[in-house]
């Protein structure tokens, strides 16, 4: 690949799917040109040195990229395509929680489906609210952080020096902050599911918990997430894989799978309410089943999480050793 098909790249990154590859020809084509008029008027080759002075010319890639869409005051064009995937991501969560709600209110009878609707519906617009809230921040501490960060005259050829594989995207960073930040209040402050509404009196109460085998972990847990966060930071910074990043990376994942199979090996890991399991009992349903078919999805889940983790695993080692014999 050369540097023009690099530089034309890190452009297309930054723009719409839908406009990408209309814009990055007529980028490589603007720089084709101006190679050719360089050329003809200082009587130079076309040459590296010759392309990255263009290249230079034309500016870094983001700059170049916000000049192709349209100008938003609240999050600019470099921040909006990983703001829009980052949101995507969490109204889906949201929707998925919202489902296994309404399923577990019909399973107990406590189905109302204009409150499931309206609970739903706000809990969608609390997370926009959010997702909006850290981006708009974010945003607004971009300028002071840039002018940090690029103070260090740009050069073109620094657009080679790394495998296009050594590039992070910005929406990795910053939805594995949101994930794990979410985790940690969720299970440090409620220790289940405190969404389900009693109907008869309208209080809140968790129909779902931790069981007290399960929270004897928490500490540990906590350790991880908690180094997660310092991790993702660190990406967000750097904004290419290094060699110690990937090895941090491969290590957060062996610690998460030793965690996760000492979850499994607990008897019990998740409780349901006590009045849950007699609305349950008293449709039928014997409370020991219950808590059986409860506790195997957990597991399942935490079985899908160690087969993520290996595939990390791999994926990061290959691209490490991969790195290290070029």
């Amino acid at each position: 690949m050369t540097l023009i098909d690099r530089y034309v790249q890190e452009i297309g990154s930054r723009l719409p799917i839908k406009q990408r590859t209309d814009i990055q020809a007529e980028i490589k084509s603007l720089i084709q040109d101006m190679l050719q008029d360089k050329s003809a008027k200082t009587g130079r080759p076309v040459d590296e040195a010759l392309t990255i002075e263009v290249i230079k010319e034309m500016g870094k890639p983001e700059k170049v990229a916000a000049t192709y869409l349209p100008s938003r005051s609240l999050i600019g064009p470099v921040l909006f395509p990983s703001f829009w995937w980052v949101l995507k991501i969490s109204l889906v969560l949201v929707l998925a929680i919202t489902v296994i709600i309404f399923a577990a209110q019909g399973a107990i009878g406590a189905q109302n489906i204009w409150l499931t609707i309206g609970d739903s519906l706000s809990n969608m617009i609390l997370t926009f609210g959010w997702v909006v809230l850290i981006f708009a921040v974010i945003e607004w501490l971009a300028p002071s952080i840039k002018s940090k960060r690029h103070e260090k005259e740009w050069n073109p050829a620094e657009l080679m020096r790394k495998p296009d594989g050594d590039t992070i995207p910005l929406s990795t960073p910053i939805a594995g902050i949101v994930l794990t930040l979410t985790a940690l209040v969720l299970f440090n402050g409620f220790h289940g599911i405190p969404v389900l509404i009693n109907l008869s009196d309208g209080k809140l109460m968790t129909q779902l918990s931790l069981s007290d085998e399960f929270l004897r972990f928490m500490p540990l847990l906590n350790v991880l997430w908690g180094l997660m966060l310092v991790f993702y930071c660190v990406t967000l910074i750097q904004r290419r894989w290094s060699a110690v990043l990937r090895l941090a990376n491969i290590g957060l994942q062996v610690f998460g799978i030793v965690i996760v199979a000492l979850l499994l090996g607990l008897s019990k890991l998740i409780d349901i309410n006590s009045d849950t399991l007699n609305a349950l009992n008293a449709a039928g349903v014997p409370k020991e089943k219950m808590l059986e078919i409860v506790n195997i999805g957990g597991r399942v889940l935490l079985g899908a999480g160690i087969a993520a983790m290996v595939i990390q695993i791999g994926t990061t080692g290959y691209k490490f050793l991969k790195n290290r014999v070029n």
